[in-house]
């Protein structure tokens, strides 16, 4: 079976667009945003003569490069996937000092295993995640001891060590947050604040933790410093933040986040809260370094 990697148009929107929401609806939003602002995007469709049984699509944000990879099927094409790896390789050749994920959905084994071969894959990488949620968000309360901080550039160095210590251990001591990325790493969070999407909390006039959203009402990311985990902080933070977002958000039906089935810790904190498994998929941060 022969399968061809063709450029999408824009009589492709719609397709695109549900084969985006397979993986995830955070891509699906972006690719229209992108769309629909007439702005620079690249996708191609995955055929199979005139059917269409997937997309691959690159878009930037926020000055990182994020690669999409949605397939109907688990197909086992190495042309395929080498062309898809060219086109990762091209943007980093155009962008060094961008960061560039590859989002699989899990039963996408092929094509997971091919680019585990080509060895581009950062070991500290996200990996495999399960996706829980919750679906009654304004059942959370707000804490009486933690103070909500909105973003502050001042504080950022804060930020970064708390996201670097309270994943020491998932990154087997590598940093989360590196100091080359960190003026993307403040821009993002910037941008993050701008539309109620982020926030730091302080207890005892030291911040204890952060968290921020994704564009589809997913948590990105909860960080608290290691000195405070296992004292309620992380509940307290999740509990005042999600009371502040429905607020906002009042259109919210469901909360997800993903995590990282190594960080079991963190998969039984959130299932403990009220969280439920909805579903798995894979997201892998690749390397700047040439295959050799």
């Amino acid at each position: 079976m022969k399968y061809k990697l063709i450029n999408g148009t824009k009589e492709d929107f719609n397709l695109v667009e549900s084969l985006l929401r397979k993986i995830k609806k955070e891509a699906a939003m972006i690719f229209e945003e992108k769309f629909r602002k007439n702005e620079l995007i690249n996708y191609f469709l995955i055929s199979n003569n005139t059917k269409i049984i997937g997309v691959f699509i690159s878009v930037e944000l926020s000055g990182e490069f994020i690669n999409y990879l949605s397939l109907k099927e688990n197909i086992n094409d190495e042309i395929i996937f080498e062309e898809i790896y060219q086109n990762i390789r091209a943007i980093q050749s155009v962008n060094p000092s961008s960061e560039v994920c590859l989002n699989f959905c899990l039963d996408n084994s092929s094509a997971i295993l091919f680019f585990q071969k080509k060895g581009i894959i950062i070991n500290d990488a996200s990996g495999y995640e399960m996706s829980i949620s919750i679906t009654n968000p304004s059942q959370f309360c707000k804490s009486r001891n933690l103070l909500f901080r909105a973003y502050d550039y001042e504080n950022i160095d804060k930020y970064v060590e708390i996201e670097n210590k309270a994943f020491a251990k998932l990154m087997n001591g590598k940093e989360s947050i590196s100091e080359h990325v960190k003026p993307n790493y403040a821009n993002y969070l910037q941008e993050k604040n701008k539309i109620n999407q982020f926030g730091a909390y302080e207890f005892e006039n030291e911040i204890v933790g952060i968290m921020y959203m994704g564009n589809d009402y997913t948590i990105r990311t909860l960080a608290v410093l290691p000195k405070f985990q296992g004292r309620g902080f992380g509940k307290m933070i999740v509990f005042d933040w999600l009371n502040r977002y429905a607020k906002i958000y009042h259109e919210i039906t469901e909360i997800k986040l993903h995590v990282d089935e190594k960080n079991k810790s963190a998969f039984n904190f959130y299932k403990k809260i009220g969280f439920k498994q909805t579903g798995s998929f894979s997201e892998n941060t690749f390397s700047n370094k040439t295959e050799k």
